[in-house]
């Protein structure tokens, strides 16, 4: 599994949230049952949302931009 930290988002602003919850949506209905990314949350003072997505899972911003 591939873990990109979503550094520029602050899950404790629900804008912030939202927008985590937006990326998984988009990346989600763009993958296969057998390799759905995750989301998950870490404490860095700020709560940062982080992405884990399958070693072969496509590149998420070309996903994205798609």
């Amino acid at each position: 599994m591939r873990q990109i930290l979503l550094s520029g988002l602050d899950g404790s602003n629900p804008l912030g949230f939202l927008a985590a919850l937006g990326l998984l949506r988009v990346l989600d209905a763009r993958s296969s049952a057998a390799d759905r990314p995750r989301l998950s949350w870490v404490d860095e003072g700020r709560w940062r949302p982080v992405l884990h997505l399958h070693d072969d899972a496509a590149d998420p911003v070309e996903q994205v931009v798609e």
